[in-house]
């Protein structure tokens, strides 16, 4: 990443454009439930639980009710997978079937291999 402007400019630059860009799109995107309701695929709604009073959250748990499926807290924020990845990643992993388990497994070790060649020495 690159050194942060002194008066902020990059910070309210993302500000403004997340406003006036990214939350109105969230209010005008309408979810089709009867699709999801038929998808062949398991839909896990899941959320945060250091992040309870936020709206990814809410949005979740209000979702895993219109569908009437199981709601699952992870650990950690809105990115638990960032603040709190060993927990969150077991937690996941006792999600997962477990096809599914080793699939994550050989995908998270190539992502350590690729990430080795990038790490400052």
């Amino acid at each position: 990443m690159g050194a942060k402007p002194a008066d902020g400019s990059r910070a309210a630059g993302n500000e403004r454009f997340f406003l006036e860009q990214d939350a109105p799109a969230v209010g005008r995107y309408n979810l089709d439930l009867t699709s999801l309701t038929r998808a062949p695929t398991r839909i896990v709604a899941a959320g945060g639980s250091v992040g309870r009073q936020y709206f990814p959250y809410k949005s979740a748990a209000r979702l895993a009710q219109l569908l009437e499926i199981e709601f699952v807290e992870l650990p950690g924020a809105h990115a638990g997978y960032i603040s709190d990845p060993q927990p969150f990643a077991t937690r996941l992993e006792q999600l997962l079937p477990s096809e599914d388990r080793f699939n994550a497994g050989r995908a998270r070790r190539r992502s350590r291999s690729s990430l080795q060649g990038t790490r400052p020495q």
